[in-house]
């Protein structure tokens, strides 16, 4: 038997766990992979007292890297990208923030928004209807939703989307060429906004973000498009990429045409 000690107490009894039970418990977790919530539920023994069984036969805990590797679903690459998760993309490079794997769940992202159609679309493009909307910050109109996929993880990693500081050092990042557009319309989305001169403006605190942007644009007319302004300046100041009227207007057209994703709201060639 392997007995735990007398303040490792569970219930007011001591927990006592046979050799048998013990060696399925190790089999689980290193060969099969299992976590200690599995094998708790299995074994009708609280996760705790798994860990410990895992101690006293001299096993470590795994490490987030190894948590990623498990949890990963399938080897998704980035050439299987749809339109619509490049929209997503785009959402998650200026709204969002990446989430890394722990021991109760698989890496994904966190968006927060007041647009609950943005939230409400990313749902349905990753095929998570049951994700819950929380609350965030004091804006009680401010949702968060949070969305575990190892999958879209990798991607994001694979992109160039930085895990931490994303604010201030989202730079170039390296969405293939027929994607460009439904993910520029995802940035919109985000850090957007339309322009009195029938065109559109992206703010961002990251100059070498706009710069990338102005020059996918600038390569896609084979013409410069967009101009960016500096208003760091100002108090909480930023940068702001405008894009001419002329070619605001034969981009929209384009995204009209191709039916990529955009809000109502930020139509601006209409």
């Amino acid at each position: 038997m392997v007995y735990l000690k007398k303040e490792e107490r569970f219930n007011g009894t001591f927990t006592k766990v046979s050799n048998e039970i013990a060696e399925e418990i190790k089999e689980l977790y290193l060969n099969k992979k299992r976590g200690v919530w599995y094998m708790g539920k299995k074994f009708k023994l609280s996760p705790t007292t798994i860990q410990k069984v895992l101690i006293k036969k001299g096993i470590k805990r795994r490490t987030r890297k190894e948590l990623g590797k498990i949890y990963r679903k399938s080897n998704f690459s980035i050439d299987k990208l749809t339109p619509k998760l490049a929209w997503v993309l785009g959402i998650v490079a200026t709204d969002g923030h990446i989430e890394n794997a722990t021991t109760k769940r698989s890496g994904g992202f966190d968006i927060s928004s007041i647009d609950i159609e943005i939230l409400n679309n990313i749902k349905r493009i990753c095929n998570k209807p049951n994700a819950k909307l929380g609350k965030r910050g004091q804006n009680p109109n401010q949702r968060r939703l949070h969305i575990s996929d190892m999958c879209l993880y990798d991607i994001l990693i694979g992109i160039g989307i930085p895990k931490y500081r994303k604010t201030y050092t989202l730079g170039e990042l390296k969405i293939p060429k027929k994607l460009f557009i439904p993910f520029l319309c995802g940035v919109i989305d985000g850090d957007g906004n339309k322009h009195k001169n029938n065109t559109f403006e992206i703010t961002s605190i990251s100059k070498k973000f706009l710069l990338w942007i102005k020059e996918e644009l600038d390569k896609h007319f084979n013409n410069n498009s967009c101009n960016i302004w500096d208003y760091t300046h100002h108090k909480g100041g930023c940068y702001r990429l405008y894009c001419y009227t002329k070619y605001g207007k034969l981009l929209g057209k384009e995204i009209e045409k191709k039916g990529y994703i955009l809000l109502k709201r930020k139509i601006w060639w209409k």
